[in-house]
Formats: C-alpha cells, structure tokens, sequence
C-alpha cells in the first residue's frame, strides 16, 4: 500500500473530478447534484492552490469530455448543440478565473441535462421535427437539415420519425 501522501496530487497539481460520481448524476438528471459535485471540485482545487489557467483547461476538457460522451449516447450531436455564441462566450471567459470556469460549466450541464431529458422523450423531439417542417416547408429538408437545427444524429432522426409517425421523412 502507498502511504496517503503519495496517492493524493501534491499541492497545485491538478486532481481530475471523480468522473464516474458525475456521470452518474448526469445519468439521474440530477442538475443539483452535478453543480454541486463542480462547485466542490472547484472548491477543493481553491483550497489545494490548484487553480491555475492549465489546471482549468484540464478541468475544462474532462467536463467536456464527460458531457460530450453522455450525450453522444443519446445520439446528441454536442458540437452542434454547443455552437453558438453563448457557448463561444462563456467558454473564452471560463480559463480567466474559477467564477468564469463556474459560469461556463453551470451552463454546460444545464444545456446538457436539457437535450438530454428532450432525447428521453421521442414523441418531443418528433413533435420538434414536425415543426421545423412545417416552419420550412419552401425549402429542401433532409435527415441532415433536420440534423443540424435539432442537434441530434441524422440516422437517429430518421429512425425516430418513422417509428413514432410510420412514416419516412422524406414521406412526410
């Protein structure tokens, strides 16, 4: 057995979060318990004197990570759901100091913990695709059109749609 001092990073080394605790929470759509578990993080890495920019990115990218694999699970594209702005925003802000890395991440899982419970209910997200048709009737819509205003994988879509109305996309 190593002792205790050597199995915990030394003072200003970066501690990963506890990615399976997150994952779980995520999974229970516990949006509570997630900001909880990031603001204790964040917390213990203030009091170990680990926050500098690169502990940050760390930080940032095993977040990223995480969140990026949940939702790819429930077939999300997450690179489309996070580009925008917003996200372009708050993530320049979030290496500037621990309030920008909690804003950016209160934001992360919030977005995430929100498609995701959308992903949980087919006949939401065939109800989204109806609309979006409807709203752009005039123009040439295909699994990736609707891919790309909706955030999830193209093939998912189209399996969803023809299960949940019985028909296809392009028969719609």
């Amino acid at each position: 057995l190593l002792p205790l001092s050597e199995c915990r990073p030394a003072v200003g080394e970066y501690l990963p979060p506890d990615q399976e605790r997150l994952g779980l929470l995520f999974e229970r759509h516990d949006a509570q318990g997630l900001h909880q578990a990031v603001e204790e993080h964040l917390a213990e890495m203030e009091r170990r004197g680990a926050v500098t920019r690169e502990n940050l990115k760390k930080l940032r990218f095993d977040l990223l990570q995480l969140l990026f694999s949940k939702l790819h699970s429930r077939q999300i594209e997450a690179r489309r759901l996070f580009s925008n702005e917003r996200n372009d925003l708050l993530y320049a802000r979030s290496l500037r100091s621990v309030a920008g890395m909690r804003e950016y991440l209160e934001y992360l899982i919030d977005t995430s913990l929100a498609y995701g419970d959308l992903a949980g209910n087919a006949k939401s997200v065939a109800g989204k695709m109806c609309d979006y048709i409807e709203e752009n009737l005039g123009r040439n819509i295909t699994r990736h059109s609707l891919s790309e205003a909706l955030f999830f994988s193209p093939d998912y879509l189209a399996r969803l749609f023809k299960r949940e109305l019985g028909v296809s996309i392009a028969s719609y």
